[in-house]
C-alpha cells in the first residue's frame, strides 16, 4: 500500500493516484507490518484520551515525541504530562504512523475536514483500563543503509530558491524574521518531499497544524510552478 495514499486517506484528503512512484512501498517489495511496542500504544491512548477532540493530530504527535510546536509553546503545562516525550526516540512520521494505527485499528476515531482530531472509541478506552491494548501494526521501518538523509544536496536547487523568495515575500508583507515562516531545515525538507497535498506536506518535519492552515496552499503553489 502507497504510503502516501495511506496517510492522505487520514486526513480526509481524495482524489489521491494510490501508487506515487517515490515511497519506498511503490519502488519496492514492502517488508511484512511490525507491531508497536505496548507501551507506545498506551503512550497514544493516553495522548488521544487527555486532547479528546481539541488538538490536531499533528500537536498530539509533536507532545508524544516531545517536539515543540507553536501550539505547546503556549501550553508550557504539557510537559507535565506522564506521556510527553514518551516516544522522544521516534521519527515525527513514525508516531503519526501510530496515532494512524490507532485508528486503523479501532481503538480511536477520526473526524473528518483538512484539520482532522481523534478521540478514543469504547474499545480504546477499555484497552486504557486494562493495560494491555491489542497489536497495533505499523509499516516496517527502512534499513539505515536505504533510510535517505534529508539534506541540502538531495533538495533540487531551483525549487529551494524559489521556497525561498517566497519564504522571504511572506516575512516581509508580516513584518516578521523569515526563520518564523519556516526554519531553512523545513524548507529544505519540503524541496526534497515535494508534496503535492496537503497531507503529504502535514509529514514533513516542522510544517505542524498551524502553518499548514496558514502557508499550506501558497507552499504547494510554490511547488507547482513550473521550472525556468
Amino acid at each position: 500500500e502507497c504510503r502516501h495514499a495511506r496517510i492522505a486517506d487520514y486526513f480526509g484528503e481524495t482524489d489521491v493516484a494510490r501508487r506515487c512512484s517515490a515511497c519506498d512501498n511503490c519502488l519496492t517489495a514492502r517488508p511484512p507490518d511490525e507491531p508497536a511496542p505496548a507501551e507506545a500504544v498506551i503512550a497514544g491512548l493516553a495522548a488521544v484520551s487527555r486532547f479528546s477532540g481539541r488538538v490536531g493530530l499533528a500537536n498530539v504527535a509533536g507532545v508524544l515525541g516531545g517536539r515543540r510546536t507553536r501550539w505547546s509553546g503556549e501550553q508550557p503545562w504539557v510537559q507535565e504530562l506522564s506521556f510527553h516525550a514518551a516516544l522522544k526516540m521516534w521519527s515525527d512520521v513514525r508516531v503519526r504512523q501510530l496515532l494512524a494505527g490507532l485508528v486503523e485499528t479501532g481503538l480511536a476515531r477520526q473526524s473528518s475536514g483538512a484539520y482532522p482530531v481523534v478521540e478514543l472509541t469504547p474499545a480504546g478506552r477499555e484497552a486504557m483500563r486494562r493495560g494491555t491494548p491489542p497489536s497495533v501494526m505499523l509499516p516496517a521501518e527502512p534499513s539505515t543503509t536505504s533510510r535517505r538523509a534529508t539534506t541540502g544536496a538531495d533538495a533540487d536547487v531551483e525549487t529551494l530558491d524559489r521556497l525561498r523568495r517566497w519564504r522571504l515575500e511572506t516575512a516581509r508583507a508580516a513584518s516578521v524574521p523569515a526563520y518564523m515562516v519556516f526554519h531553512d531545515s523545513t524548507l529544505t525538507a519540503i524541496a526534497v518531499a515535494r508534496p503535492a497535498t496537503m497531507a503529504e506536506l502535514l509529514r514533513v518535519s516542522g510544517v505542524g497544524d498551524a502553518k499548514l492552515r496558514k502557508y499550506g496552499g501558497e507552499v504547494l503553489e510554490v511547488l507547482r510552478a513550473p521550472s525556468g
